[in-house]
């Protein structure tokens, strides 16, 4: 198209469409093009033209020298460009640009490359090695990428090429700066690629509290007969939830052009593939949430805000807020609320007027309470029934909201409801029915969404083949203030990963000390004695509790005296080979020398190896299972 230009060079496209009829010459149209766009400073930096839009053909060509941010608050996040017509014009104007604003595509604005402008069939200058023998590159220096993503909950046989399509194209959480590197997009379904897609434009997710998310604009790529029916089964990690995966063009064993039969195969000749990240999951949530008050807000008090708004609204706009009461109750048409907070301890505590419907609610944010305190909880004396006994009042329902899922099967009657279903009952709400609160309702509704997108962003199953530790996956955190909740978040991650290894759900105790989550996991052998294993701070610890009369507490004699017990019964336990197996050398030698016992008072006395901070998450689970089966197993195949 024209010999001054590189093909990787970055154009811009203005769409001018119902403006362009007011413009009587040239400087209008030139005005009505340069202002005010909607679009980041820094990005617009390299591009080298500027191409005024209308009906989807070129009208006219601009070279910007230079480039205006508004200062105008009704302006804000707009710019302009200063700059003069195109000394190559003609070679633009009446370009058909139609592929690149897809049917149904509001944004006005779109990148591009030179080369993506290129005529169908066009050839790529001989500077630039197009893997995918279509117009399109990345940016000059970055790597090609495919980018696969999984849509197996949005497929269904008979899907519209259009539903197709818009189920693919957003919203994903992943990098922006890394999606610049994107030259195919390749929809999957129960492994299956289903279609291709040329990216044209990035944007980023519109609804507030998803900040971390991002979509493309595109089209149908030309080779999709080289992708569409083949297997890709082979390229996501087994156990792993995350549905994007980026692939290496220059890694993959190209499919020949052939049937849609699904009998092809697309395999990758190296294993440098890979998920999102932690840093790219999670930065932007962070930095949203700093800039959110209402969060700044809730630090202090953490559930206790938490369980104070629902009871809020619950007290004063209980028609309005019927669907957060129906998380509870199925009396959710109540028209009155009685609600008691810290009742007995109990969070939560509410009766609808009519009696019909009494509720406990136990409110965890970056916690989950243990199996002991819930089973206490269940006798707690309640307005309505003074003496509910052991198990609980008959006509109450006992509800633990939290946002990690419980390592445990919880102690009946009590029911877990995740935060994810009271984002969707607050989804129910409409906010202008709370009259003066409708804008703190919408700023609560925002705030559980970020919560909610976070737990999910740092679950280790979203990964499974990244490093689990926290300092290894992200560096320096940029919110000191989230390092202990999302140690939990991570911990709470291992836990299921683990119990899914194993093939069934096992008592495992998540905690936190010194900002280092622990995960633990006991068996108990009698009144006085349990044995286990834990891991924190990168130590693998397997223990015994010594909890003889007479022999719990502090002090060298009684630490002395609980360490002999376990160096003449239980040395057989300290036997980590299994856990070798799986790491092989990621797992340090026994700390410890014969004899040699670490204790914790008052009872803790156990033995460990390091493991390296490098150890992936479905390593580190899979060796757990194994120690899980050793501690197990110990001592009932002598």
């Amino acid at each position: 198209m024209t010999t001054n230009l590189r093909d990787d060079d970055k154009v811009l496209l203005v769409k001018v469409d119902h403006s362009a009829a007011l413009a009587a010459d040239h400087d209008a149209l030139y005005e009505l093009a340069r202002k005010w766009w909607k679009a980041s400073a820094t990005q617009v930096q390299p591009v080298r033209r500027v191409l005024a839009i209308v009906n989807n053909k070129v009208l006219a060509a601009y070279e910007p020298y230079r480039w205006e941010v508004a200062t105008d608050p009704d302006l804000l996040g707009r710019v302009a460009f200063h700059g003069d017509v195109a000394p190559d014009a003609d070679q633009w104007v009446d370009t058909d640009v139609s592929h690149l604003f897809p049917q149904g595509a509001a944004n006005p604005v779109r990148y591009t490359t030179v080369a993506a402008l290129k005529p169908a069939g066009g050839v790529p200058s001989p500077d630039r090695d197009d893997p995918m023998g279509q117009a399109v590159a990345p940016l000059a220096g970055e790597e090609p990428l495919i980018l696969l993503l999984r849509i197996n909950k949005s497929w269904h046989d008979g899907i519209s090429d259009v539903d197709l399509y818009d189920v693919t194209r957003h919203w994903w959480v992943m990098s922006a700066t890394k999606a610049e590197q994107v030259v195919r997009v390749l929809a999957v379904a129960n492994g299956i690629v289903r279609e291709a897609y040329l990216p044209v434009a990035w944007g980023p997710c519109p609804v507030p509290g998803e900040e971390h998310r991002i979509g493309f604009d595109g089209v149908v790529a030309e080779d999709r007969g080289r992708w569409v029916g083949a297997d890709v089964s082979s390229i996501f990690p087994p156990g792993s939830q995350n549905p994007v995966r980026y692939v290496r063009a220059a890694d993959l064993d190209m499919p020949t052009v052939g049937s849609l039969s699904g009998d092809r195969s697309i395999v990758v000749s190296s294993e440098d593939t890979s998920s999102p990240g932690l840093p790219e999951l999670v930065n932007p949530l962070l930095k949203a949430f700093e800039a959110d008050l209402m969060w700044a807000m809730s630090r202090g008090a953490q559930e206790l805000f938490h369980s104070n708004t629902i009871a809020a609204l619950l007290t004063e706009h209980p028609r309005a807020a019927a669907p957060l009461a129906g998380l509870f109750a199925d009396d959710d048409a109540a028209t009155e609320w009685n609600v008691w907070r810290e009742w007995k301890h109990l969070d939560l505590v509410a009766e609808s007027a009519s009696g019909r419907d009494r509720f406990v609610v136990e409110n965890k944010l970056y916690s989950v309470p243990y199996p002991a305190q819930l089973a206490n909880y269940r006798s707690k004396p309640l307005p309505w029934a003074k003496n509910p006994g052991r198990t609980g009042d008959s006509e109450t329902s006992y509800y633990l909201l939290s946002l990690m899922a419980p390592a445990f099967e919880l102690p009946s009657p009590w029911r877990w409801v995740p935060y994810e279903h009271l984002l969707r009952a607050l989804g129910r709400l409409d906010p202008t029915h709370f009259g003066e609160d409708a804008t703190l309702v919408e700023r609560y509704r925002v705030l559980v969404r970020r919560l909610v997108e976070l737990k999910d962003a740092v679950d280790p199953q979203q990964d499974v083949e990244g490093p689990f530790a926290v300092k290894e996956a992200f560096g320096i955190l940029p919110s000191k203030y989230f390092l202990g909740p999302i140690q939990r978040m991570r911990f709470s991650g291992l836990a299921q990963l683990i119990s899914n290894e194993f093939g069934e759900q096992l008592p495992l105790v998540v905690d936190i000390s010194k900002a280092e989550g622990s995960i633990t996991y006991t068996r108990r052998l009698s009144d006085d004695r349990a044995v286990g294993w834990q891991f924190q701070g990168g130590q693998l610890r397997l223990f015994v509790l010594v909890q003889d009369a007479g022999l719990a507490g502090k002090g060298d004699r009684l630490a002395a005296a609980r360490a002999a017990i376990a160096d003449a019964e239980y040395v057989s336990l300290a036997d980590f080979s299994s856990v070798a197996t799986v790491l092989g050398e990621r797992l340090g030698p026994l700390v410890q020398g014969p004899g040699e016992w670490r204790r914790f008072a008052p009872d803790f006395v156990y033995r460990y190896c390091k493991v390296d901070p490098t150890t992936s998450s479905a390593q580190l689970a899979e060796a757990l299972s194994e120690l899980t089966l050793h501690v197990k197993t110990w001592g009932t195949l002598d």
